[in-house]
């Protein structure tokens, strides 16, 4: 990889993914940040051998400077696809899927069960080992994120804020309704003790 390369990885795939996991946690990954110092510290040694003229060792850190950035945008990715994983969760709350988004149900039930299939494969690649390649690991990363995207597009805000308020009202009915019957058994229950206290 060229040191032109190196900038071009920062500014289109570094750069948005690590813009967006900032706006998705509104934080600066601590990692993050740590693999891009390192990035630019091999770089800055790059320039150094560069007046030196030795390749051999101006090839071998524009290598390390590669591995960091790859390393920075995988720490990005993978806490996007949590954060998206989080948010779509809400698909399996009762209702959503047939009351609060705008595609077809079966449509978008058969795309929920394909974010969460690819998003169990990659956790497994990651943790089991089994791609080794960054720009590998990068690719099905951002893959499992677009399935979440694409979903999360399909969530009809507006129905869901409706079917909140359902939720809520219905859950507020139950809790008084649970609180009535446990009063009123209470009162029947000391009623009936009362009367079987009284001598005969």
């Amino acid at each position: 990889m060229t040191l032109e390369e190196i900038f071009n990885f920062y500014s289109t795939v570094f750069l948005p993914n690590y813009s967006r996991v900032t706006a998705e946690t509104l934080e600066k990954p601590v990692q993050v940040a740590v693999e891009i110092e390192n990035a630019f510290s091999h770089i800055a040694v790059y320039y150094e051998f560069a007046k030196q003229g030795n390749q051999e060792k101006q090839s071998e850190h524009i290598s390390k400077a590669k591995g960091h950035l790859e390393r920075a945008t995988l720490d990005c990715l993978k806490l996007t696809l949590i954060e998206v994983a989080r948010q779509a969760r809400i698909f399996e709350k009762p209702g959503v899927l047939e009351h609060a988004t705008t595609g077809k149900l079966q449509e978008t039930r058969a795309l929920l069960e394909n974010f969460k299939i690819s998003w169990k494969e990659t956790r497994r690649k990651e943790v089991c080992g089994l791609e080794e390649d960054p720009e590998t690991r990068i690719q099905y990363y951002t893959e499992t994120i677009k399935i979440a995207d694409d979903l999360m597009f399909l969530l009809d805000y507006e129905r869901l804020a409706k079917l909140k308020s359902f939720w809520f009202m219905y859950y507020a009915k139950s809790l008084i309704l649970s609180f009535a019957l446990g009063a009123m058994s209470g009162v029947l229950g000391n009623y009936i003790f009362e009367f079987l206290k009284q001598p005969k």
